[in-house]
């Protein structure tokens, strides 16, 4: 009887310390609490146009804030063969173009289509940022 007391107390302990949200969680993204958000509309305009010069670059779209250009590109047909290098190339054109700043492409479907959710930029811009981390950070690069 008392062996099920024990294994009662360790299981119930242990549920309680596994559902418990961890100290990041709580926080959320403890870099962009205090940072201010700035938004590039201009920018991210420029950005979408020189991409879209780009002939195996069907549709873009673009987000800056901050220092990061985040650019979606969409690609069909046999060109989505050449992801890489349309990646690459376009990155190139951005670099030169915005050297101060920290670039990501894609040519991911999921990814093209968030981007231009957040385009909009609804009213809370640090909920914005928060997604486009979010977004950068599936990108890896």
């Amino acid at each position: 009887m008392n062996r099920f007391w024990i294994a009662g107390l360790t299981i119930l302990a242990l549920l309680f310390a596994g559902c418990t949200p961890t100290a990041q969680e709580k926080s959320g993204s403890p870099s962009a609490a205090g940072q201010p958000v700035t938004v590039r509309p201009y920018q991210a305009q420029i950005a979408k146009k020189l991409a879209e010069k780009d002939p195996r670059v069907e549709e873009a779209t673009a987000v800056s804030i901050n220092s990061e250009l985040s650019v979606g590109l969409k690609v069909s047909n046999f060109d989505r063969f050449f992801l890489k290098s349309t990646r690459k190339r376009v990155h190139g054109k951005l670099k030169h173009h915005f050297p101060g700043e920290e670039i990501h492409v894609t040519t991911d479907n999921k990814l093209f289509g968030e981007l231009q959710k957040i385009a909009g930029f609804p009213a809370d811009k640090q909920e914005v940022y928060q997604k486009l981390q979010k977004i950068n950070e599936d990108m890896k690069g």
